[in-house]
């Protein structure tokens, strides 16, 4: 699935209009059912969270993906297109004969961004530390601001 670029939204309603929001919220609950969890869960674990914010010289993205082996996470730009992917493996079950709950997730994940046209895939760097992933796409140089002295004749 792939998301453009648009201003974050703080309010449910501005997101979701009044008709879709509670389809939405039962086809979470449908899917949840259906898949034998918590809708709201696997979403969460599907779709990393993700904060995407302009600076003056770059696009910064950071990724929260706790419990992640970083050997075990992808990131590809294109020209277009930045894709964050991985897998969260399963940790070795113990024989542990009173377990009360389970809520972690495991399993494969994959979110891809459609990139704005100033943004330079040749200059992306990526760190990951304490389960976060960040990521800075520089501006290409033709689309930096550039300030233009006023000349008297």
């Amino acid at each position: 699935m792939t998301t453009s670029l648009v201003p974050f939204r703080t309010d449910e309603r501005e997101t979701f209009p009044v008709p879709f929001r509670s389809l939405r919220r039962e086809m979470d609950r449908l899917f949840g059912d259906f898949l034998g969890g918590d809708g709201d869960r696997l979403e969460r674990f599907a779709w990393p969270s993700v904060d995407i914010v302009e600076a003056k010289d770059n696009l910064v993205v950071r990724a929260e993906i706790p419990g992640l082996d970083p050997k075990d996470l992808q990131v590809s730009v294109t020209e277009d297109f930045l894709t964050i992917s991985g897998e969260k493996k399963q940790e070795t079950v113990r024989d542990e004969t009173n377990r009360y709950l389970e809520e972690r997730s495991y399993g494969q994940f994959r979110r891809t961004f459609r990139l704005p046209s100033w943004a330079d895939p040749e200059r992306v760097e990526a760190n990951f530390k304490n389960g976060v992933l960040e990521l800075t796409i520089g501006k290409r140089a033709e689309a930096k601001a550039r300030t233009v002295k006023v000349k008297t004749a």
